[in-house]
C-alpha cells in the first residue's frame, strides 16, 4: 500500500460530521427555545471555525465537561491498572481524612497569614462535614471535582480485565488518496471494543454516527492486533451531582452496543474520509501547514 497522504482521527471526522449536520444539531439543542443562543447560520459558522481550529492544531481552553470526563477516565484507569500516578496533567487523591484534604487545600491557596490559614481550615471542615464520607478528589488545570468512590469503583469493575488506552492505527485506501486512521481506544477485551463517555443528558442513539464505531475495530483488525471484533460499545454515564446540593459526582450507566461489520465500516469510513478531503481541498486557504498534522507534518 502507498504511504498515507492524510492522517485523520475519528474525533476529527466526528467534528466534520458536526459541521455537515449543524442544522440538525442546532434543532436538537436550540430548536425549542424562544431565545436561542445562536441562529442556525451563527451555529454553522461556529462549527466551521471549531473544525478549522482543530485542523490547525489551535489550542483551545478546556471546558468543565471535558475536564470532568478526562478526570473520571483517569480515575477508572488508575483503579484498573492499580497505579497511583495518573497521566495527562490530572491530579488524583483519595480523601479519607481532614489531613488528606488540607494538604491539597493549603497547597492550592498558599495562605500568607495565620488568619487566611484558619479560614481555609474552617472551610475544609465544613465541606468534609457536608460530604460525610471518603471521596476521590481530582483536578485538571483550573477545574476540581469530588467523585463518589463507589461510583468510580463500579465503573472500574465493569471494565475489569480490559486493556486500557490502547493506540491503534491503520491505512485506508480511498479514491482521494491513502488515509491513516489513528487514535486511542479506551478499552478492549476478547472481541469487544468499548468507549467510556460522560454526558449531562442522554438519549439512546446519541453515539450511532461516531466514527470510533467504525475506525477503531477497522484499525485493530487491519493492523493485526485483533483477529475479530464482534461489537463496539459506547458506555455512557449521565453524570449527576457536583453541585452545592450534592457535592459528590455519581452517575447512571447507559449502553449502546453495535455489531461490527467490516464491509459496512470500510464503506462508511471511505465515504467520510473522501468527503472530508474534499472539504480540506475547498478550504485549503484556511489551513496552516506550519501547524496542522493532517498531512503528516508536525506529528
Amino acid at each position: 500500500m502507498k504511504q498515507p497522504s492524510y492522517f485523520f482521527s475519528p474525533t476529527l471526522l466526528d467534528q466534520y460530521y458536526s459541521l455537515c449536520n449543524s442544522d440538525t444539531i442546532w434543532e436538537k439543542y436550540y430548536g425549542h427555545s424562544e431565545t436561542p443562543q445562536f441562529t442556525t447560520e451563527e451555529f454553522h459558522e461556529t462549527k466551521y471555525q471549531e473544525l478549522i481550529d482543530r485542523i490547525n492544531n489551535v489550542k483551545t481552553p478546556t471546558t468543565e465537561a471535558q475536564a470532568k470526563g478526562t478526570c473520571l477516565n483517569e480515575i477508572v484507569d488508575c483503579i484498573i491498572k492499580k497505579k497511583s500516578a495518573p497521566s495527562g496533567g490530572v491530579f488524583i487523591k483519595t480523601i479519607r481524612s481532614m489531613e488528606d484534604f488540607l494538604e491539597i487545600a493549603l497547597a492550592k491557596a498558599k495562605p500568607k497569614t495565620e488568619e487566611e490559614q484558619k479560614k481555609i481550615i474552617q472551610q475544609s471542615q465544613e465541606l468534609l462535614a457536608k460530604i460525610g464520607k471518603a471521596f476521590i478528589y481530582a483536578s485538571l488545570e483550573d477545574f476540581e471535582f469530588f467523585f463518589d468512590v463507589d461510583f468510580c469503583k463500579s465503573i472500574a469493575k465493569y471494565f475489569d480485565g480490559c486493556i486500557c488506552q490502547f493506540y491503534t492505527a491503520a491505512n485506508l485506501e480511498t479514491s482521494k488518496g491513502v488515509v491513516e486512521l489513528h487514535g486511542y481506544l479506551d478499552y478492549f477485551r476478547m472481541k469487544s471494543i468499548m468507549d467510556l463517555k460522560t454526558c449531562k443528558n442522554y438519549t439512546f442513539g446519541d453515539y450511532a454516527h461516531y466514527n470510533q464505531r467504525f475506525a477503531y475495530p477497522y484499525c485493530m483488525i487491519t493492523s493485526g492486533m485483533m483477529t475479530e471484533v464482534q461489537d463496539v460499545e459506547f458506555t455512557a454515564y449521565r453524570l449527576t451531582g457536583g453541585n452545592s446540593r450534592n457535592l459528590l459526582i455519581s452517575g447512571v450507566q447507559n449502553r449502546e452496543v453495535y455489531t461490527f461489520d467490516m464491509k459496512q465500516s470500510v464503506e462508511i469510513l471511505t465515504e467520510n474520509c473522501e468527503s472530508f478531503i474534499d472539504f480540506i481541498n475547498n478550504n485549503i486557504e484556511n489551513i496552516d501547514r506550519n501547524t496542522t498534522r493532517i498531512f503528516g507534518e508536525n506529528r
